[in-house]
């Protein structure tokens, strides 16, 4: 059985199916269940040790996350989402859930990043979220290649950002948005080259 498997047990116990819910992945990497919509979606991660990581997401923000160990929290936020509620309604049928600030919104998804990244990036993820001045950064993947944003620019219309484009697993060039494209590098020089381009923002 799967978790998918296990929600949609849950849901039809406890008052209806869950539409389009699936297994599958986001651009942070796999999810172990997904419930997709026009304005966003609900992923569900399974953590190490306990429980399940939420993350609520409108387009590509994160809105709200929690960590919980009941499928009946994941079951209930996912209906409530499901049904158009607006993020402070899901909080408060959700108690396990909270909003996100810009900072910790950025965190999070360092988080996120750092625990399912695809081999292609995992290299310059683990660089770059060692480093202060990236860390700060909001990261982003898009075609298997990690993008760091400036959080205080949407993430549909970027106007300070940078892309590590992968050479290989271990090497990458630094492009700097509207500049031209750095020279190969391995993942600790390319997050440095990176790191001073991103003090200038």
């Amino acid at each position: 059985m799967t978790l998918v498997d296990d929600l949609r047990r849950c849901a039809d116990a406890s008052g209806g199916p869950l539409a389009r819910l699936d297994a599958g992945g986001d651009r942070f990497g796999p999810v172990a269940a997904i419930l997709s919509g026009s304005g966003g979606y609900v992923s569900v991660r399974q953590r190490d040790h306990d429980g399940y990581t939420v993350p609520i997401w409108a387009g590509d923000e994160l809105e709200a996350w929690g960590i919980t160990p009941r499928l009946d929290d994941i079951v209930t936020t996912m209906r409530s989402w499901q049904a158009g509620h607006a993020v402070q309604a899901l909080t408060e049928a959700s108690p396990y859930l909270t909003t996100v600030d810009q900072q910790t919104a950025v965190d999070i998804l360092w988080g996120l990043l750092s625990g399912n990244s695809d081999p292609h990036v995992s290299a310059i993820v683990t660089a770059g979220a060692a480093h202060p001045v990236l860390r700060a950064q909001r990261p982003w993947i898009s075609h298997a290649t990690l993008h760091l944003l400036h959080p205080g620019d949407p993430a549909g219309s970027t106007r300070r950002g940078l892309a590590f484009l992968p050479v290989d697993e271990a090497r990458f060039t630094v492009l700097v948005y509207g500049g031209p494209t750095g020279p190969v590098q391995d993942a600790e020089t390319a997050a440095a080259t990176a790191a001073a381009a991103a003090s200038a923002w």
